[in-house]
């Protein structure tokens, strides 16, 4: 929250926003999020970052006065609008972000959903004035405000800031549903996402499906796509791969049978590489370690055990004979499900791998993971106050952990906090103060360690299986604030 001027040291392309007209005065000139990309449809963007330009939102504010608004509150819905810029562009969705395709001219799309969410987050009368005074209005050559429809309340909905207006019936999961669609079909034309936005169809292949390829895709985009079709691959069952290859329209559009035969066996070629790669990683994986297997994929979060029991150790898995773990994630909000059981071996014996490795359960974007403590496939008691820790072990620990390369590691139960504290004795201050007090404030994030190389943040939960507390999830939802 700085000047304009200010901001403009350090981002010099500002400069082009350095306009004074009244009429021009939008969320995005009180406040910008600010990403990289390219200038092809084949560069993918980068996650941005927010500025709220001081100056002038007091101005604004200062030339408004009269309407009762203040400075928090225009400064709070200019990053609300901001923040819908990021959301609409960056958190996963079905594991696609809106990685290609956000520099495109879809402007009157990413205002619109980055004031509807905006306006979702209103909760004082002062925000939704602030939140009005921002918003276009339609006027008559006169320069009076022409009241066109009741219910849109004079509002320019041409305006891409107005846009939103068209959305307000709709419910936020509708809108935030589509959203990941569109992550999908970032070719569309500006008014054809608009269009898909405000209809009551759900699915992209039902909007599509009258619908003529030239007449929905951006202009100057078939040639990128005859260079690279694998990039309208995503989305899957979205993707204009998918949608589009029995098209005949699509064969005269982009240049003759070779490009079609390419959409056509485009899923199977991809399924077919997909499947032989999961193969090699698979034997790969298996060979691993149950101590490091499940470390193998991404690991935003990594959940640390003891010790692994006989049946883990039998079946290469974690957690395998029982629901408790897997159920306390589910209800926590850090995995979408179950897998299916497995006839003939331990129920649960694939969560592991759905979760950690596959990745196809979890809900955290940046993946999750899972070790001991101890690393040694002899030592399988179930009973903790039989185990030993050695001094090699959290060596051990110590370095899976920084090839894993976390960003929070979470440590399942008092007694593995106890021997995870022997590593940091500045953690450990922190651990003994904190280890007998009641459980709403042992379970929760106990400080940051920098053994790994970097600063990483610690919690310690309940051990999910045999420790009598209830309710075990609601802790386990602290991890993800």
């Amino acid at each position: 929250y700085d000047t304009f001027e200010k901001a403009c040291e350090v981002w010099p392309r500002l400069l082009e926003h350095r306009h004074n007209n009244e009429d021009l005065i939008t969320p995005d000139y009180l406040g910008m999020y600010i990403y990289n990309c390219g200038y092809s449809i084949k560069d993918p963007s980068e996650e941005g970052i927010i500025i709220l330009f001081s100056d002038r939102i007091k101005d604004f504010v200062s030339r408004n006065s009269k309407k009762g608004i203040t400075e928090n509150c225009v400064r709070y819905v200019v990053l609300m609008h901001e923040l819908g810029h990021w959301f609409s562009h960056w958190p996963c969705g079905n594991d696609l972000r809106w990685l290609y395709g956000f520099q495109l001219p879809n402007k009157r799309t990413k205002e619109a959903l980055a004031n509807i969410i905006a306006y979702w987050c209103l909760d004082t009368d002062c925000h939704k004035k602030a939140m009005d005074s921002l918003t276009p209005k339609l006027r008559n050559p006169d320069g009076f405000l022409e009241l066109i429809d009741k219910d849109l309340h004079n509002t320019n909905t041409e305006n891409p800031y107005g846009a939103y207006y068209l959305l307000l019936r709709k419910s936020q999961k509708e809108i935030l549903e589509k959203i990941k669609l569109l992550r999908a079909a970032f070719y569309l034309e500006d008014n054809k996402m608009m269009d898909f936005l405000q209809s009551e169809i759900q699915t992209l292949s039902d909007f599509l499906a009258d619908g003529v390829f030239e007449d929905y895709i951006q202009k100057g985009r078939l040639d990128e796509l005859k260079e690279d079709p694998k990039l309208f691959s995503r989305g899957a069952e979205n993707s204009i791969a998918k949608i589009f290859k029995d098209r005949s329209s699509i064969n005269d559009l982009l240049g003759g049978s070779s490009l079609l035969d390419k959409f056509g066996v485009f899923d199977d070629l991809y399924s077919i590489e997909n499947e032989c790669q999961q193969v090699n990683d698979n034997l790969t994986i298996n060979n691993m370690s149950i101590h490091t297997k499940f470390l193998a994929g991404k690991n935003s979060i990594v959940y640390i055990g003891l010790n692994a029991t006989s049946e883990a150790v039998a079946v290469g898995s974690v957690f395998c004979t029982r629901v408790s773990f897997w159920k306390i994630l589910k209800d926590a909000g850090l995995i979408s499900g179950f897998s299916k059981n497995n006839a003939g071996g331990y129920p649960y014996e694939h969560m592991a791998n759905d979760v950690f490795i596959t990745g196809k359960l979890s809900k955290v974007c940046d993946g999750q993971g899972f070790t001991d403590i101890v690393d040694d496939n002899t030592i399988i008691s179930k009973k903790s106050s039989e185990v030993k820790v050695l001094q090699k072990h959290l060596d051990s620990l110590v370095d899976r952990l920084k090839k894993a390369n976390p960003n929070k590691i979470v440590l399942l139960g008092k007694r593995v906090a106890d021997e995870f504290m022997r590593l940091d004795p500045t953690l450990k201050t922190t651990w003994d103060a904190k280890k007998t007090l009641n459980d709403n404030i042992v379970y929760d994030y106990l400080g940051d360690t920098l053994i790994f190389g970097k600063k990483v943040e610690v919690y310690v939960m309940p051990f999910p299986e045999t420790s009598p507390i209830k309710d075990k999830h609601e802790y386990f939802k602290r991890i993800l604030l």
